[in-house]
């Protein structure tokens, strides 16, 4: 957040992200560092929708978290040779 809308020292963000439509628990990233401006998730499954939010923290607290970006992961590599080639 702008630094005119902190209520305090920045510290960090809290990354979740789930699976998007389903009642599953998020996966959370701790970001412990108010410098890092990008974060790679690795471990999803492929060609699969995610939903992810962000909030901001300091020493009071987490803030409110961000309206959800949904995004779709890559295709995966081809699971069997073409044939007829």
């Amino acid at each position: 957040p702008q630094e005119s809308h902190q209520n305090g020292i920045l510290r960090g963000y809290i990354i979740r992200y789930r699976l998007t439509g389903l009642p599953v628990d998020y996966q959370i990233k701790n970001i412990s560092s108010p410098d890092v401006t990008t974060l790679l998730l690795e471990d999803l499954i492929i060609w699969t929708n995610y939903e992810i939010e962000v909030a901001a923290y300091n020493g009071a607290g987490l803030g409110a978290f961000s309206h959800k970006v949904t995004e779709w992961t890559l295709q995966g590599v081809p699971t069997i040779a073409p044939s007829n080639v």
